[in-house]
């Protein structure tokens, strides 16, 4: 679950006018696996919601929310297979949720927010799962997570003019620490995020 959230959403009485249709890729959910599967955008009490759903099933696997005060909430619920010695591939974790993060980015400037902005990731039924990652040499699996529920620190951004792969990072050094691994395992010697190295 990725949350971001301008400090600004805070004020009493902040109210956006937000998209009464799907205006691009930038609202899209995260995650989604094929487009002709179905994007069902609409407006809801919140504020926007589009959500993604499998071709031949009804129910959504992702969705994004966007709040009348800002505030993006973005959930996918198929990156985490979940269960007793599950596997996390953990490059394509951050890679989706990179991309997330740079599109709902550019989703809070064009509504006019401006930062400070507090983006938090929480990750649900990770209990006993193992990060996964692809090496030249072959598979690393970490050790087993030992909480259902990873709150992970939020990261503050202050500007707009940002790499997210930079700015993600403590969060997937974060996620690596949950499994054993002194952070995540997909970033370069320079400090930028390479998926599987």
């Amino acid at each position: 679950m990725l949350h971001i959230i301008p400090f600004g959403a805070l004020d009493a009485g902040v109210r956006l006018n937000l998209p009464t249709r799907l205006e691009g890729e930038l609202y899209y959910p995260m995650n989604v696996l094929n487009v002709a599967s179905g994007i069902v955008p609409r407006i809801n009490f919140d504020g926007f919601l589009a959500y993604a759903k499998r071709g031949w099933q009804n129910t959504p696997y992702s969705y994004l929310q966007v709040f009348r005060n800002g505030i993006l909430e973005a959930v996918d619920s198929i990156l985490i297979p979940g269960g007793n010695d599950s596997e996390i591939d953990h490059a394509r974790l951050e890679g989706v949720v990179l991309d997330g993060v740079g599109r709902y980015l550019a989703v809070q400037k064009s509504l006019g927010i401006e930062p400070p902005l507090c983006i938090m990731l929480t990750l649900i039924g990770v209990k006993d799962s193992r990060l996964f990652a692809h090496r030249v040499g072959g598979p690393v699996a970490s050790e087993p997570i030992d909480r259902n529920i990873l709150q992970i620190p939020e990261v503050v951004l202050h500007t707009f003019e940002c790499e997210p792969d930079v700015i993600m990072r403590p969060i997937f050094d974060a996620i690596g620490n949950a499994g054993g691994w002194p952070g995540s395992q997909s970033y370069n010697d320079q400090g930028r995020w390479a998926g599987n190295r």
